[in-house]
């Protein structure tokens, strides 16, 4: 860790340090979603926000907050590629949404919830893309049917190698920051495009951290990566069982093959042998008729031969 100079964006201890600030979550905001109006606020909720029966299921975001007119977002790192993570989406959005009935007559004038997804790997089963946004659509038109409720997924992986050069919008900045901050030895790039950068920049460096926050920095990344090694060390073990059954198989499939192949070869040589010697009866039959000077139709007629194959005899 010492030729580090910033801390990793992309785990929780990260990721919360550098957009649990207001001032660089208003930033973002503002440039993901291009408002015409300033987000003066925000409120950083509780974490958790749990079902209404004690049966249900709770719902657990990395950021949920709250601008000054009501709008929520959810904002969360994603490490890993999970099972059903389009559908886990939707499941977040809908519940926000939920939390707004009114026990009084209301008219379903929803306030806006919107969905924001660093994923650490592109989405599975859809094309690789930087920026994804996600809303309800009339298929046959391109109408939208409502701008309330969006989700937004952006996939840091199309910066692993990109020269900072080819980055030209205001969310090139941010992703190619992110990406690469961890092994970054210089200052942030693009502060002149964005001056949340410096912020995010003074936040991030591990030089300027307490012990306590050292402390737990370095505990949650040494978990990370003995959780990492342990998921490895199971998938490869996998590899290798799933392989030996392979082998197995294939040895079995070969010893079966060769059982059989003898098998056939056998059969094969006795049905072979077997008709030359028909065909050679035949011949030797054609070949007495013929001397006993019987008439070549006679002969082919009896034996099967042609006109042609009793000549030659």
């Amino acid at each position: 860790m010492d030729n580090f100079r910033y801390v990793n964006p992309l785990t929780d201890f990260g990721f919360k340090r550098n957009f649990g600030d207001a001032e660089v979550m208003k930033a973002f905001l503002t440039d993901l979603l291009e408002l015409s109006s300033e987000i003066k606020e925000i409120t950083h909720l509780d974490k958790e926000r749990l079902s209404e029966t004690q049966m249900g299921r709770g719902v657990v975001f990395d950021l949920l907050c709250e601008t000054v007119d009501g709008s929520r977002f959810i904002v969360e790192m994603q490490k890993r590629k999970q099972k059903h993570f389009a559908e886990r989406m939707v499941f977040y959005l809908s519940r926000e949404v939920a939390s707004q009935t009114k026990r009084e007559e209301w008219d379903y004038n929803i306030l806006p919830v919107y969905g924001i997804f660093f994923l650490d790997f592109h989405l599975p089963d859809f094309k690789p893309s930087t920026l994804r946004t996600i809303e309800f659509i009339v298929r046959e038109t391109g109408e939208v049917l409502t701008d309330k409720v969006k989700a937004f997924t952006l996939e840091l992986p199309s910066y692993d190698g990109k020269p900072d050069d080819e980055c030209k919008t205001q969310m090139d900045y941010w992703l190619y920051n992110l990406a690469n901050m961890e092994t970054m030895q210089t200052d942030l790039k693009f502060k002149d495009k964005q001056p949340a950068f410096e912020k995010m920049q003074k936040l991030s460096e591990l030089s300027a951290m307490t012990k306590a926050e050292s402390d737990q920095y370095f505990w949650e990344q040494d978990y990370y990566i003995t959780i990492k090694n342990a998921e490895d060390y199971e998938r490869e073990d996998r590899e290798k069982k799933r392989a030996e059954i392979l082998a197995e198989g294939r040895a079995e499939g070969r010893a079966e093959g060769r059982a059989e192949g003898r098998a056939e070869g056998r059969a094969e040589g006795r049905a072979e042998g077997l008709e030359q010697g028909i065909e050679q009866e035949k011949l030797s039959v054609a070949r007495n008729m013929k001397q006993e000077g019987l008439e070549v139709l006679l002969i082919s007629k009896v034996t099967g031969l042609s006109a042609e194959e009793i000549s030659k005899l």
